[in-house]
């Protein structure tokens, strides 16, 4: 793997390129599509196995963080889903640079998924929905409430704390202004993403997930229920680093299906 920085000099994004291992090369190649806060550090270690076994499978990959998150420039502050979705564009270029392939398909799990499907002006293969967050206001409301359950745990604390991390939700950066823009996300009405394919992919199954399916039947879409541990709701799995072997295996299957 090879990391390096890309992008525009005041704003350089920091991507890790994964180069095919196999001589059966693939003519599609694949972006993945980081989630936010602590679920990105509990999929780190997933993406950096799912972009390996995708790099076997004759892939080209590119992970990368977005602007104002892990290692590229800007501050938590500053993340932006409109930012981000621009991220991506260039991310899709960069390895389209790279790769020589014009064909690209994304990969988003959680806050990801929804930044790989609000992008209108890619045309893309296949797009994987990873444990889509389909209510951004579900999904805020999930987070303040392990936040709270997080400061009164005391396995953590000695003295629970209270009105602590105003700005703050599991130890990252939420602003007033991030976490307006995503409460004021809907999945179902807010899907863009021009894609030849699209798999939702669930962890486990969820009415959410169901009821996205059912939206976007007008699209050549997919909805797998894999099962595999992946709770992202429970404070108890918060400091877990998930390791879904099944589910990675069967992601490749399906980006496989799509590309010679």
């Amino acid at each position: 793997m090879n990391p390096f920085f890309f992008g525009a000099s005041n704003k350089q994004l920091f991507g890790i390129y994964h180069p095919p291992r196999s001589r059966d090369l693939r003519d599609t190649s694949v972006v993945l599509c980081y989630p936010f806060g602590q679920e990105y550090m509990r999929s780190f270690k997933m993406f950096n196995r799912l972009a390996d076994l995708l790099a076997k499978a004759g892939f080209h990959v590119l992970r990368f963080d977005y602007y104002g998150t892990g290692d590229s420039s800007g501050s938590s502050e500053e993340w932006r889903l409109t930012q981000s979705c621009e991220d991506v564009s260039m991310a899709v270029e960069e390895l389209k640079s790279l790769s020589g392939n014009t064909r690209v398909s994304l990969v988003g799990l959680r806050l990801g998924a929804v930044i790989a499907s609000s992008i209108e002006s890619l045309n893309i293969e296949e797009l994987v929905l990873w444990d889509p967050v389909v209510s951004g206001r579900d999904y805020i409301a999930s987070q303040k409430s392990m936040h709270q359950q997080m400061l009164a745990d005391p396995d953590r604390f000695s003295v629970p704390r209270q009105g602590e991390g105003e700005n703050e939700l599991l130890g990252f950066s939420f602003s007033e202004e991030m976490c307006s823009e995503i409460e004021a996300l809907d999945l179902k009405k807010d899907f863009l993403a021009k894609a030849k394919r699209v798999f939702i992919v669930g962890s486990d199954a969820k009415d959410e997930y169901q009821a996205l399916y059912d939206c976007l039947q007008s699209a050549d879409v997919e909805y797998r229920v894999i099962d595999d541990a992946g709770n992202w709701d429970a404070l108890s799995e918060l400091e877990s680093a998930l390791l879904l072997s099944t589910l990675l295996q069967d992601i490749v299957m399906m980006l496989s299906e799509g590309a010679k």
